[in-house]
């Protein structure tokens, strides 16, 4: 019987420590599995930095063309008009004084 008792302790004593290692190694592995998970995020992280930093370059690529584009339009436009002034400034100046003239009996 004190056999039996002593068997008993020594399982009991073998369960409890299997028991310890078991919660040991899950703890490790949780800690483990919370290391990847970190660095997973920390790539992604850093893969969404890429893409937003890549689509703002892009962005501002496109505002600065369309805002060259912009400059010359103002600026034909620009040409034109003054192109037009000048033309109709000339002709209005010669109206005048040829109107000037008539009045005056040149």
């Amino acid at each position: 019987m004190q056999e039996a008792l002593e068997r008993i302790k020594q399982a009991e004593a073998k369960n409890e420590q299997a028991e310890q290692q078991m919660w040991a190694d899950m703890k490790e592995y949780e800690q483990e599995k919370n290391e990847q998970l970190k660095e997973l995020e920390r790539e992604k992280k850093e893969e969404r930095d890429n893409i937003l930093t890549d689509i703002q370059e892009k962005n501002e690529e496109q505002l600065q063309q369309q805002q060259f584009a912009l400059e010359q339009e103002v600026n034909t436009e620009d040409e034109s008009y003054q192109q037009s002034y000048q033309k109709n400034r000339t002709k209005v100046v010669e109206q005048i004084i040829e109107r000037v003239n008539q009045t005056n009996g040149r």
